[in-house]
């Protein structure tokens, strides 16, 4: 067992000043052997991310979790207790506590386990090294299976043999990149990548809706020239779920440090519009996922050639689609330019202290000019509504009245007799 002291005053300082997490600790035994925390949040603050998630692991078998926690004042749900693992709930907050285990049989996606007592034997089971690192309550890091240096070094490894890994659960194809893109620095892992390749078959062990889910937290990472480098190594897997990207798509995304999923995949599917639409389709994106990547593709259409913008072509779009969307158009667009700060600031110059006019006329101003209820008074109300943009929202209510009662005294809609 290797224990290090020298990152005490580090865990200590930031998820161990929990004094629910402490109290929790303290119920299912307290010592090093008992319980720890273990994976995302000591690597978290090891590398000085923020620690959302707490996972503990335990010596003691789900019923005696429950116990303990219920005795020491938190409620319990039993949201994984077949692999052992107990959902403790305190006052705003929640912890995952799951018994040590190892894998008696897999089948490339799920496992059936044994609970014991081992903690090198349950470390040794997971994926990645810097996932294995596990604290006691006193702030002692233990690291049982060398992965310290690769969490410091951001280098994401596989436990052990990395095809084995792999072959225990399809899953960790995905979560190598995943973890790569979030955590690691610079190239990745070789005996990873090859294993990932060798084993892109078994992506079909999963589920459209994991694939997916997966996809957006890569393109969520937080540094885009690592997630650029990231996709452009894993090539061959990505490709084989739709994500096919060109080396003008890589410099761009490198570029594109807004760590929105939605405005990665538009910008890296931009010129492929129908791959994107067969990758939505075959990933199962829910509707709200889709309605805004269709939104932003139309706003891409409708701005065209970025260069030729006036500021009222840019607040044209903003009145039609939202504000908010043509910024995220604007800046997708500006990353394929050499000077993409620069453009962003110019093409979103026209947005700046502007606030969207309000259309001054409404069916119930037409109905007292005489129209009545029905398909023509939408019409009107539309062609209006055009002119009024044309005029670059110029007209007023009374010049746009004026128009309508001339054509209503026509008897004419768009005022051809």
């Amino acid at each position: 067992m290797t224990r290090y002291e020298a990152h005490k005053s580090l865990f200590q300082k930031s998820f161990l000043q929990d004094e629910q997490l402490q109290h929790l600790m303290l119920a299912l035994g307290g010592g090093e052997d008992q319980v720890r925390v273990v994976g995302g949040a000591v690597r978290n603050a090891l590398r000085q991310i923020p620690v959302s998630d707490l996972d503990l692991a335990c010596v003691h078998l789900p019923a005696e979790v429950i116990v303990r926690a219920e005795k020491a004042g938190f409620k319990t749900v039993p949201t994984g207790i077949a692999h052992g693992t107990v959902t403790i709930i305190g006052k705003g907050c929640h912890f995952e506590v799951t018994t040590l285990r190892e894998d008696i049989e897999t089948d490339g996606r799920h496992a059936i386990v044994r609970f014991g007592s081992d903690w090198q034997r349950d470390m040794e089971r997971r994926d990645f090294t810097m996932n294995a690192l596990c604290v006691d309550r006193d702030g002692v890091l233990h690291d049982l299976v060398s992965g310290l240096d690769d969490c410091l070094n951001g280098h994401l490894s596989f436990i052990g043999n990395a095809d084995q890994r792999i072959a225990e659960d399809a899953l960790r194809i995905i979560r190598f990149f995943r973890f790569s893109a979030h955590f690691g620095d610079g190239a990745l892992d070789a005996a990873g990548l090859a294993a990932a390749n060798d084993a892109v078959s078994m992506l079909a062990h999963l589920s459209a809706e994991r694939i997916q889910a997966e996809l957006k937290k890569i393109l969520s990472a937080p540094r885009a020239g690592q997630l650029s480098a990231v996709l452009r190594d894993g090539g061959l897997v990505f490709n084989a779920i739709g994500l096919n990207v060109d080396e003008m798509d890589h410099q761009a995304l490198a570029k594109c440090e807004r760590s929105d999923w939605t405005l990665r995949a538009i910008l890296v599917w931009r010129h492929r519009r129908e791959e994107l639409q067969l990758a939505l389709r075959a990933l199962k994106f829910s509707r709200a996922d889709n309605a805004r990547i269709h939104v932003l593709n139309d706003v891409v259409a409708f701005l065209g050639a970025p260069d030729c913008l006036d500021a009222f072509q840019v607040q044209h779009a903003a009145y039609l689609f939202g504000a908010g969307a043509v910024d995220d158009a604007l800046y997708v667009l500006s990353r394929f330019e050499q000077d993409s700060e620069q453009r962003y600031e110019d093409w979103t110059q026209p947005l700046r202290h502007w606030q969207a006019p309000v259309f001054p006329i409404r069916a119930a101003d037409l109905k007292q000019l005489g129209m009545q209820q029905g398909p023509l008074l939408g019409q009107s109300l539309a062609r209006l509504e055009k002119i009024w943009i044309d005029s670059r929202f110029a007209m007023t209510r009374e010049d746009l009245l004026a128009d309508a009662a001339l054509n209503l005294d026509k008897g004419t809609v768009d005022g051809r007799v």
